[in-house]
């Protein structure tokens, strides 16, 4: 145990301290900052100051933003979740550097992913707005710190349970609030909080799948009483976010779900699954089954918004095709489209609306070849933290892994017609699974130093 910890923990609160103070003091009597100010400054230190203590309680708020990251928009484009979602990943390089851990492990998934955001840079060399493309960079450059953030900090079954129980809450929170404008006439679909309605079916799809996993994983009959009872919500505001894309993963997702509960003989929950999907659908407005039957005539007919992503995939096939190894410059798609198009499309301002595409089309073939690795190793990671939980009867690690991999096939699969690259929960799940993949380790030293999970964890708190 290093007992250098704690001292140096309160030198660098000392030094910050220090610093913040020399700072306000020049900026009240120097540059005469307004108080608005002065209480930002200081909530930003405070709030450091706790994530360095306790990096457990910054990717908690990491999820909690991933729902309101685009309330808080500057003029420049910038939001709220890029400021304090920077404030958290330098909370957690903080108590990195406190504790002297390792800011990484070398493994296949970190060196592909080290690769990947050095190729993003090298595509700067073709891009056709180099601002733009240095914006992108930078954006997956914290998406990778925040990736390792996760893989570090959420090192038990324990801390996976209690994000999985995030993610559920801020869905659920999210999905009510979009439900009560939907109803009292404020919007035409239910889109959550500043999102819109294909991503935000992408988030509940994922939340249905850690739903039905808590379901399995509660301790007790209330608490596995409680998570079930949001599937009904999770259900219906699906439905309502009119997404035909996000309605076509959640049967793939649920279907998959339902065939564990078969070969494990879990029949009763297979019926409850079953009965709130049909009541579900007995409610749900003539407008939900006006959308799903436009399904097939817009895919044959190449009508409406399927019509137009059609489009704009063979602008990118064009695009790949005149620049296959560096493409258009990470970001540049838009940028470039214009050049590409045909007729119409050239004045359209939009992304490729599939990631693969779009990947390919600004980072070219070299690029998509790293992006699609991420996603295998993530998954083949997350499904050896399944087979270490089968092998050592760790319930717990073996069901938060199934959880990690569904949630994200379901990304991969919602890619298909939108952009999931710059997805932050995407690099999310990136990192829980490759933590799931790595936490027989931690079983190990439990079971020899006769331990429980629970024991840890309180003790890390503690520390």
């Amino acid at each position: 145990m290093n007992r250098s910890g704690p001292a140096t923990s309160r030198l660098v609160i000392l030094g910050l301290g220090l610093v913040y103070l020399v700072g306000l003091g020049v900026g009240l009597i120097w540059f005469q900052w307004p108080a608005l100010w002065i209480t930002a400054l200081t909530l930003g230190v405070c709030g450091l100051l706790l994530l360095m203590l306790n990096p457990l309680i910054g990717v908690h708020a990491f999820v909690v933003l991933l729902f309101a990251e685009n309330v808080i928009v500057s003029e420049n484009g910038v939001t709220g979740m890029k400021v304090i979602g920077g404030v958290i990943l330098v909370g957690w390089l903080l108590n990195v550097a406190i504790r002297r851990k390792a800011l990484f492990h070398l493994d296949g998934f970190v060196v592909t992913m080290l690769f990947f955001v050095g190729w993003c840079g090298m595509t700067l060399i073709s891009a056709w707005d180099s601002q733009v493309a240095l914006s992108r960079l930078l954006t997956f450059v914290q998406l990778g710190l925040a990736a390792l953030m996760f893989i570090s900090v959420v090192d038990t079954p324990a801390k996976t349970r209690g994000l999985l129980r995030t993610i559920v809450i801020c869905t659920c929170v999210a999905t009510l609030v979009g439900m009560f404008l939907y109803y009292s006439g404020a919007t035409t679909k239910v889109e959550g909080i500043g999102e819109n309605r294909n991503r935000f079916a992408c988030y509940i799809n994922i939340a249905i799948v850690c739903a039905y996993i808590l379901q399995q994983t509660g301790r007790t009959s209330i608490r596995r009483l409680t998570v079930f009872v949001t599937l009904p919500l999770l259900f219906m505001g699906l439905a309502l976010t009119f997404s035909r894309a996000g309605i076509l993963v959640m049967i793939i997702a649920v279907l998959s779900l339902w065939f564990r509960f078969a070969k494990e003989r879990k029949l009763r929950m297979l019926a409850a699954s079953v009965v709130i999907v049909s009541a579900v659908a007995i409610v749900l407005p003539d407008a939900f089954w006006e959308r799903v039957n436009t399904i097939v005539p817009a895919v044959r007919g190449r009508e409406e918004t399927f019509g137009r992503r059609i489009n704009l995939w063979q602008v990118g096939f064009r695009m790949i095709t005149a620049h296959p190894i560096l493409g258009v410059g990470v970001g540049n798609y838009e940028r470039a489209l214009p050049r590409y198009a045909r007729g119409e499309m050239r004045s359209v301002q939009l992304r490729a609306h599939n990631a693969y595409v779009n990947v390919a089309a600004e980072t070219g073939l070299v690029g998509l070849a790293l992006f699609l690795l991420l996603h295998v190793l993530a998954i083949r990671s997350a499904r050896a933290g399944i087979r270490n939980g089968q092998r050592t009867g760790d319930h717990d690690l073996t069901l938060v892994s199934i959880a990690i991999e569904t949630g994200i096939v379901v990304i991969m699969l919602s890619a298909l017609s939108a952009s999931s690259e710059g997805l932050k929960y995407l690099w999310m799940l990136f990192g829980m699974g490759v933590a799931a993949g790595r936490m027989e380790a931690a079983g190990d030293v439990v079971e020899g130093e006769g331990e429980t999970e629970d024991d840890i964890v309180g003790r890390e708190v503690t520390a």
